[in-house]
């Protein structure tokens, strides 16, 4: 491919194009600087396109468009050196095209900001600092951090790094870290409000969680909440605080164990979210029950999607509430102890998909998987699935890597299918004949 200027990438005509101009891009954000030349962009949305050749050049807003699918698309997972900036390696996909000119960089700073991800304190603390202090042509660079990601758990100094980015970044949509202390979201919740979307965050053990609660019932705007505490070490009472109202919430993931376990999950079950859509489920202890079903009779109207997490050796498996739950579609398992054929049978009618994991934690799991469909999906009518999904597993990658496994799942797949008009897809979605169909030779479907 040759080097992008001004008269091959920049001036594809129309919006048409935009598909192909979004490749040429995404293999320039790993290419050395010096392939990129300066470009002049149309930053007037009254000014009419100049032909260049046979082609047009895109407006200013068009080129953000593109660009931030291209941020979107090659965003790096690995920490940000800002020590220096070395476009040898993985760096942000960004770096370039500030590089390139000032129009460039006046489009391309935002996207820089937009999104921080770290699993290295080091990088965090040079990254705080940064933000608090550097202003752009635009005011504070904290105003363009969307999106922050803080993979390990923190140490001092890590912490109050976490704590500085929180306070200096008013629009944050989505937080995720684990170690997190209470006066975090205290501060969160203080910065945020009116902008946060998605919180994921497993508080430190040793801290209190009631101003965790308080803070959370303050984030009204939030889709997505998954909130853990383990190994609670000292017993705390939360009953003066309010469960939390939700109105937009459409994901629930709550884990805490260890003392007071118990009443703060009944917090989160008592609470109000008449817009949830997917919910999580751990194993608990029974003296739970009464607030889950309250949880569902509640907020059980649009859910559409339960998973079942099994932490222990206990099973968790209970009685649904089959009428309040009428757009139950998918049940998703992820356990050391299976159901039973009359606990699928008790299941809402709409639960048509059945999600689980071939390789689980334990000797010979694929063949555990097996059989278990077969003796209590294949072996009972009453089951409501029409699909299962093995979300570990690759029809493609089995098939061309045959093995023992892949022949037990083929069977699987067959006899299901026979004896009960369900499919059994892999991760992607494709069943066993959909993956057979390209190959010439289909005598596996026989065999």
């Amino acid at each position: 491919m040759s080097a992008l200027t001004g008269s091959n990438c920049l001036s594809h005509p129309g919006l048409g194009q935009l598909a192909y101009v979004k490749a040429q891009l995404s293999s320039l954000a790993r290419r050395p600087t010096e392939q990129l030349r300066p470009c002049r962009l149309m930053t007037d949305a009254t000014e009419q396109p100049a032909s260049v050749g046979h082609a047009r050049l895109l407006a200013t807003d068009v080129w953000y468009m593109i660009l931030e699918i291209v941020e979107e698309e090659t965003r790096p997972v690995s920490d940000l050196d800002w020590d220096r900036i070395d476009l040898g390696r993985q760096s942000h996909p960004m770096l370039p095209f500030i590089l390139v000119c000032k129009a460039w960089k006046a489009i391309a700073t935002p996207l820089l900001y937009r999104s921080a991800s770290y699993s290295k304190g080091t990088s965090l603390m040079k990254f705080a600092r940064h933000l608090a202090s550097y202003q752009s042509n635009s005011g504070s660079v904290g105003d363009l951090l969307h999106h922050f990601t803080y993979w390990s758990l923190p140490n001092k100094d890590a912490q109050s790094s976490v704590d500085l980015v929180v306070s200096s970044s008013p629009n944050l949509l989505s937080f995720i870290a684990a170690g997190i202390l209470s006066r975090t979201m205290v501060q969160l919740a203080d910065t945020s409000t009116l902008s946060l979307r998605s919180l994921n965050v497993t508080i430190d053990s040793k801290e209190s969680i009631t101003p965790v609660l308080f803070s959370i019932g303050r984030l009204k705007l939030l889709h997505r909440l998954t909130v853990k505490q383990i190994y609670r070490p000292h017993p705390e009472d939360v009953n003066g605080v309010e469960p939390p109202c939700l109105p937009q919430l459409r994901h629930l993931d709550v884990y805490i164990s260890g003392y007071s376990s118990t009443s703060i999950m009944a917090y989160f079950y008592q609470g109000q979210y008449s817009l949830l859509q997917s919910l999580v489920l751990y194993d608990m202890e029974d003296d739970i029950e009464e607030a889950l079903l309250h949880f569902f009779r509640s907020n059980g109207a649009y859910l559409i999607r339960i998973d079942f997490i099994d932490e222990t050796e206990r099973t968790l498996f209970r009685s649904l509430p089959t009428d309040s739950l009428p757009a139950l579609t998918h049940v998703a398992l992820v356990c050391t102890v299976w159901p039973t054929a009359q606990w699928y049978s008790r299941l809402p009618s709409s639960a048509r998909h059945l999600h689980v994991r071939a390789y689980m934690w334990r000797e010979d799991p694929v063949e555990f998987l097996v059989e278990h469909l077969d003796a209590e999906v294949c072996g009972s009518s009453g089951v409501p699935f029409r699909y299962i999904h093995v979300d570990d597993w690759s029809w493609s990658d089995e098939l061309e890597n045959w093995s023992e496994s892949t022949r037990l799942m083929v069977g699987s797949a067959q006899r299901l299918w026979k004896m009960r008009g369900i499919s059994l897809l892999d991760e992607t979605g494709l069943s066993l004949e959909s993956s057979l169909k390209p190959l010439s030779n289909c005598t596996l479907l026989d065999g």
